[in-house]
């Protein structure tokens, strides 16, 4: 495992507890890394090792069961369920996706009036009754890990000079997508053009990633060359998505990535993708923009732009059920 990451930068939450000098400071830091490269490593976070070791051995049980155990609970329209291998073409790329997933979201009962009401990518999530613990310990992690993300998006607002709620108030019933992923690994006899995620960018607001020591995330720099976010122990990876890019007005840059598992192991991650309600109005022109900048674009719903790109980015989205 890595030490160090020169071209990625690492960012201490711990002096967030030291006053409001030390806060600055830490904002100015993820605001140099959200403007380049856009994606940034988190460490003196407070979640705890064998709290992701207890997911991970869970999400390990779930990915070896049988085919037809995991399709029991294949995705929804409402995005929750297992996606298997072949079922991701990340924005209609030639070769599917080497990865299966398994994905849920805040917890909400099909008695819920949003989820009545039809709201878009609401509702209950699927949780295997042949494995109850991956629903407990995994929504554990889940928890904490939001805890992560709505410490950076402060950071990120006091970045920008607004107040440090100016996400956060829109994340009262948050489109936050948790999931689990496997990545088998790639022979050197490969074709070239299969990765385990195909280059691309995220397409919400905030991305928090848990890698285990396998590594195999690469992220593209302004001269479009590939490069390695190595793991780092005690580390979660943050990145920028679209839409935040969106409603920075382009301030913040939401990065190509990819998957390719080189390291001859099998390999999981742990990610959060952390949106905010459904109706959240996202416009870069409540943002303070900067004297004589205009807003590049216009207000658009939440739920209408994940869904767009979920049918964009994946092939089973629009049809299932």
């Amino acid at each position: 495992m890595a030490t160090q990451q020169a071209t990625i930068p690492v960012i201490d939450l711990s002096p967030l507890g030291n006053g409001a000098k030390a806060v600055q400071a830490v904002a100015a830091e993820v605001r140099r890394a959200s403007v380049d490269p856009g994606f940034f490593f988190v460490t003196g976070h407070t979640v705890r090792q064998d709290t992701i070791e207890r997911a991970l051995r869970t999400a390990e049980s779930f990915f070896a069961l049988d085919e037809s155990q995991k399709k029991a609970f294949s995705v929804n329209r409402n995005h929750r369920g297992y996606i298997g291998f072949g079922s991701a073409n990340m924005y209609g790329k030639n070769l599917p996706d080497l990865k299966e997933s398994f994905k849920w979201a805040n917890e909400l009962s099909e008695h819920d009036p949003d989820v009545r009401n039809g709201v878009p990518l609401l509702g209950p999530n699927q949780w295997p009754d042949c494995l109850p613990e991956l629903r407990e310990r995994g929504y554990v992690l889940y928890l904490e890990m939001i805890r992560v993300a709505q410490q950076v998006l402060r950071l990120i607002a006091i970045a920008l000079n607004v107040p440090e709620d100016t996400f956060l108030q829109h994340y009262r019933k948050p489109l936050a997508r948790g999931g689990f992923l496997h990545y088998p690994a790639q022979p050197a006899s490969a074709d070239p053009n299969q990765y385990g995620v195909a280059p691309h960018t995220d397409y919400g607001v905030l991305t928090v990633l848990w890698q285990d020591r396998n590594g195999g995330l690469e992220v593209q720099t302004a001269d479009g060359s590939w490069i390695p976010a190595r793991p780092i122990e005690n580390t979660f990876v943050i990145n920028i998505g679209d839409l935040l890019q969106r409603w920075t007005n382009d301030r913040y840059v939401s990065n190509p990535h990819r998957v390719v598992n080189r390291s001859g192991n099998e390999r999981y991650s742990i990610v959060l993708n952390y949106d905010p309600d459904p109706g959240t109005m996202v416009d870069p022109a409540e943002l303070a923009l900067p004297e004589g900048m205009a807003a590049k674009y216009p207000p658009i719903a939440c739920a209408d732009y994940i869904k767009l790109r979920f049918d964009e980015a994946f092939d089973y989205s629009s049809a299932a059920a």
